[in-house]
């Protein structure tokens, strides 16, 4: 008899679906690298939301990613920063204030003169 390993997008599609209740114990400690959680946050945005560049910038924030049971790995992998998420995913490629909430503290006396 042979067992087939399941991947993170299968355990997630199945939460989705209401198969399963929240991921396994210790998955995102046990997550090095954020590999896990990045796999499952593109899932999430190319696979479930099919979402471009521009509709990632208009809509991505807590409420979101708590709708598509993502409030774990926000909380555990990136200090609940939805900005820290989607930049871990794809590095560099949104600047903080193209979305429509910054991250908490993000604007100062100095940081207005560099944009």
């Amino acid at each position: 008899m042979q067992i087939k390993a399941i991947t993170i997008e299968e355990i997630y599609q199945e939460i989705l679906d209401g198969k399963r209740i929240r991921f396994p114990p210790n998955t995102w400690k046990l997550d090095k690298n954020n590999e896990m959680a990045k796999r499952v946050t593109r899932y999430l945005v190319t696979n479930i939301l099919n979402w471009n560049e521009e509709e990632i910038k208009q809509n991505w924030n807590n409420a979101l990613i708590a709708k598509y049971r993502l409030r774990g790995v926000l909380k555990h992998k990136y200090e609940n920063s939805p900005y820290g998420m989607i930049n871990d995913l794809y590095p560099n490629r949104f600047k903080e204030w193209e979305f429509k909430m910054t991250p908490l503290n993000f604007w100062t006396k100095k940081k207005p003169y560099n944009y």
